[in-house]
């Protein structure tokens, strides 16, 4: 039987910001259905100028710019989901849009995370 690399996917939601200069969090839950552990994800947020990121829960998110916040998670066991979060605050109330990218390291990069059978991408 052929083992399988992992298989990642990103989930987040963020709370609604209901008066000015309230923090919000946003919940972040990534889950790795496949068999294998994974490592070397990072998830990158692009938050509006009005926003200020206050604290990333548990993981340590580092802020690259003015608006952008890069998180590197730690190893995600196969079959299994992790969370965290980050908590922003803005000086309105209010929906504000807030992006996340899911970063997966390909076969070259991390060779751990795939079955040594699976081609390299």
């Amino acid at each position: 039987m052929k083992a399988s690399a992992p298989t990642i996917a990103i989930l987040f939601a963020l709370g609604v910001f209901s008066a000015d200069g309230q923090q919000a969090w946003i919940n972040f839950l990534i889950s790795n259905a496949g068999p294998s552990s994974i490592e070397g994800v990072i998830v990158t947020n692009e938050l509006p100028a009005d926003i200020a990121l206050v604290q990333t829960i548990p993981y340590g998110g580092s802020k690259v710019d003015s608006n952008r916040v890069v998180t590197y998670l730690p190893v995600i066991p196969g079959q299994s989901a992790m969370t965290f979060s980050l908590i922003v605050q803005r000086d309105q109330a209010g929906p504000a849009p807030i992006t996340a990218t899911l970063t997966v390291p390909d076969s070259r990069s991390a060779p751990q995370n795939f079955p040594p059978d699976e081609k390299r991408r």
